[in-house]
């Protein structure tokens, strides 16, 4: 059986549709997201403080767990947006992940600024309303949380 492959697999050049969670304060770090994509799936930084988000970005690029990356592996940052300050904004201006992934909290000036560094913007979103408003926001793609996948069934 052949597993289907999304646009975000082709675009972001993975072998395996496959994004975990971004956990925060740590759980989803330095670790987990490279050793994700050494199996050239998309590992995902979970939101922590903006000094140790930056240091596990810089981490995160630099290898997968001692062995070196596929060249140019695109992760994504998790932006818990009740959490998020602007030192964590200036830390994803500055290392630019290949997508930004926001969880509650919308707001379109934060994607432009995004978009325009050349980050794509993920909204995760819980019910059809949410979706609107990430796509009038300008998000790239929207990703729908269990919680909404089980309520929509």
């Amino acid at each position: 059986m052949t597993a289907a492959r999304f646009d975000w697999t082709q675009l972001l050049g993975l072998r395996h549709p496959v994004e975990p969670a971004g956990m925060g304060d740590g759980c989803a770090g330095p670790a987990l997201a490279p050793a994700v994509s050494l199996a050239r799936g998309l590992g995902t930084l979970g939101i922590m403080p903006a000094t140790a988000l930056r240091a596990a970005m810089a981490e995160t690029g630099r290898g997968c767990n001692g062995q070196p990356c596929p060249v140019g592996q695109p992760y994504p940052v998790n932006l818990l947006m009740p959490f998020v300050r602007p030192a964590h904004i200036g830390a994803c201006m500055g290392a630019r992940p290949a997508v930004a992934v926001r969880f509650y909290g919308f707001g379109a000036d934060l994607v432009a600024r995004l978009k325009q560094a050349g980050i794509a913007v993920w909204q995760q979103i819980g019910d059809v309303d949410q979706a609107r408003r990430a796509l009038a926001d300008g998000a790239t793609q929207s990703t729908a949380s269990a919680t909404a996948v089980r309520t929509a069934a």
